[in-house]
C-alpha cells in the first residue's frame, strides 16, 4: 500500500472487499464492497458478485468522489515500469475523450465464456481486461443505470454478466467511446507483461526490462507458485480430456465398423 504515495495529485484509494467482515487501512482511505453498499445503488449481487463484477467498486467511488471526471481502477497483482503511479496516469492524462480505457479492448469470440452472459447488442458483444481500466464519470453512470435495468430482468438476474463483457459491451452500444491502452503512443504493454493467467515472477526485477510498461498478473512467492502449480495442474488435466475425447471417438468408430461388418455378415 506504499505505493499510494506516489499518485501525485490524483487520490489515491483502497477497494476493499468487506463481505464478511471489516478491515483496518488506515491511514489510506478505503471503498467498502459489501452487500450492503452494493444494495444501496439497486445492484444485482449474485453469490460471486465481489469476484465477477468488479465494475461495481467504480460505481461506488463514483458515489464516494462525485466531482471526479474521471477514474482508474487498478487490481493489487499490476505493476509498472513507468517513474511513478503518477506518471503512468498522466501518460493517458491527455486522452479526455475516451470513456473507457482498457487493455486487450476488442470484439467478443464465441469461445469466450463470458459472451453468452452479455445482453444481445446490435454493435455486437465486446470484451476487455478488467486488471486495469480507466472511466469517464459519464460512462459509470451509463453502466450503473443499466445494471439497475437489469436487476429487474429476470434474463439478466439468470445470466449475470461479469465486468468485462459488460461495460465493454453497454459503452460501445450507448455510443460513448472506448480504447485499448495500447492506442496511444508508445504502447502500454505486449503479451509479454500482460495477460491473464500466466504470472510474473516479482522476485526477478529484472521483469521491469522495459520501461514504461504495465505487467500482471505480478506474484511474490508462494502465490506465484501456486499460480504455476494451479496452471500444471490444468494442463494436465486439459491433456487427459483431449486424450479421453480421442480414445471415446475411437472406440465409437470401431463400434460402428463392428455393427456394420456384422450386418454385412448376415
Amino acid at each position: 500500500m506504499t505505493r499510494l504515495q506516489s499518485v501525485g495529485s490524483h487520490i489515491a484509494v483502497i477497494a476493499v472487499d468487506e463481505t464478511k467482515g471489516e478491515i483496518d487501512v488506515r491511514p489510506f482511505e478505503k471503498i467498502s464492497l459489501t452487500r450492503r453498499t452494493c444494495n444501496q445503488l439497486e445492484l444485482h449481487c449474485p453469490r460471486d458478485f465481489a469476484w465477477r463484477n468488479g465494475d461495481y467498486v467504480l460505481y461506488l467511488a463514483r458515489k464516494q468522489y462525485p466531482t471526479e471526471r474521471f477514474f482508474w481502477m487498478l487490481e493489487p497483482d499490476v505493476e509498472h515500469s513507468f517513474s511513478s503511479d503518477s506518471a503512468l496516469f498522466e501518460h493517458f492524462d491527455t486522452q479526455t475523450d475516451v470513456d473507457l480505457l482498457t487493455p486487450y479492448f476488442r470484439e467478443s469470440t464465441v469461445g469466450w465464456w463470458w459472451s453468452q452472459t452479455a445482453r444481445v447488442r446490435s454493435t455486437g458483444v465486446k470484451r476487455a481486461l478488467f486488471c486495469i481500466v480507466r472511466l469517464s464519470a459519464p460512462a459509470i453512470d451509463l453502466c450503473l443505470r443499466e445494471r439497475q435495468k437489469g436487476r429487474r430482468s429476470l434474463r439478466d438476474r439468470l445470466c449475470w454478466a461479469n465486468d468485462e463483457a459488460f461495460v465493454a459491451t453497454e459503452i460501445v452500444y450507448a455510443g460513448l467511446s472506448a480504447a485499448d491502452l495500447n492506442d496511444f503512443e508508445p504502447p502500454a504493454y505486449n503479451v509479454g507483461t500482460l495477460g491473464f493467467d500466466k504470472p510474473i515472477n516479482g522476485a526477478v526485477e529484472s521483469f521491469r526490462r522495459f520501461p514504461n510498461m504495465i505487467y500482471h498478473p505480478v506474484l511474490y512467492g508462494s502465490e506465484f507458485l501456486k499460480r504455476i502449480a494451479r496452471i500444471a495442474e490444468a494442463e494436465k488435466t486439459s491433456y487427459f480430456v483431449i486424450k479421453r475425447r480421442k480414445l471415446q471417438r475411437l472406440l465409437s468408430a470401431f463400434t460402428l465398423d463392428a455393427l456394420r461388418a456384422g450386418r454385412q455378415a448376415r
